[in-house]
């Protein structure tokens, strides 16, 4: 189980995974636009761009920060 906070909503999602990619789990969530999120985790902010580091696994702190929108 994979716990990511959603800022600045300050929601909780739960993905019932033991790894999932970054790429899927913004396509889970319907973001189209990877770059209107900065993806933070273990502390780090992550290049939606790069294949390599971006796998997620259940233990990791995970942070999505999404572009505030509205008036």
């Amino acid at each position: 189980m994979i716990k990511v906070m959603i800022l600045p909503d300050r929601k909780t999602l739960i993905v019932d995974k033991k790894s999932i990619k970054a790429k899927k789990l913004l396509d889970l969530l319907g973001i189209d636009d990877p770059d209107s999120v900065a993806l933070v985790i273990n502390d780090r902010v992550i290049d939606l761009d790069r294949e390599g580091e971006n796998m997620i696994k259940e233990r990791d702190k995970v942070l999505m920060i999404r572009q505030a929108i509205g008036g």
